[in-house]
């Protein structure tokens, strides 16, 4: 049985036990910059800022959640149970397997029919500069390219990248 709930009073969050089968994913505020979501981990629910998140792989009932700084983080849930509780306008599905951040895009390769291209730091756990950013890219569905194309662009060109 999965359960979400939204924007829940602080008394909640101050007393909620959660047992692992259970999935909660709590968007606290959709302000990208100062947003907030808790995810089921091991280790308990866990606080990530929006602007930490770099993109979501999985491969079925838990998520890897790949952050700016290259650390991964396990969530003990499904794309679909993310992607519902994510603000459209920042983030977006990309394929069965990823959901991007919008604001960490570097671009396209065009030699595939549609895969997208994240910076990414070159050295792990925060210890960069902004001048040492890689790439990586990820495929995603070529029925989504449309879509992607149409959120990148509505983010404008004076969206605040890293």
């Amino acid at each position: 049985m999965k359960k979400k709930v939204t924007n829940p009073p602080e008394e909640i969050i101050e007393n909620i036990e959660i047992p692992i089968p259970i999935q909660i994913i709590i968007p606290i505020e959709y302000i990208y910059k100062e947003s907030t979501m808790f995810y089921p981990t091991l280790h308990g629910m866990r606080a990530i800022f929006f602007t930490e998140i770099s993109y979501y792989k999985s491969d079925g009932s838990v998520t890897d959640l790949h952050r700016v700084d290259k650390t991964v983080i396990l969530v003990l849930a499904g794309l679909g149970d993310i992607e519902a509780a994510m603000p459209p306008e920042d983030f977006m599905r990309i394929s069965n397997t990823y959901i991007v951040n919008l604001h960490e895009v570097a671009g396209m390769n065009n030699d595939h029919p549609f895969c997208v291209i994240l910076k990414m730091p070159l050295k792990a756990n925060g210890q960069t500069d902004n001048s040492e950013v890689g790439q990586i890219e990820l495929d995603g569905s070529p029925d989504k390219k449309k879509e992607f194309m149409r959120r990148l662009l509505a983010l404008g060109p004076n969206v605040k990248r890293r």
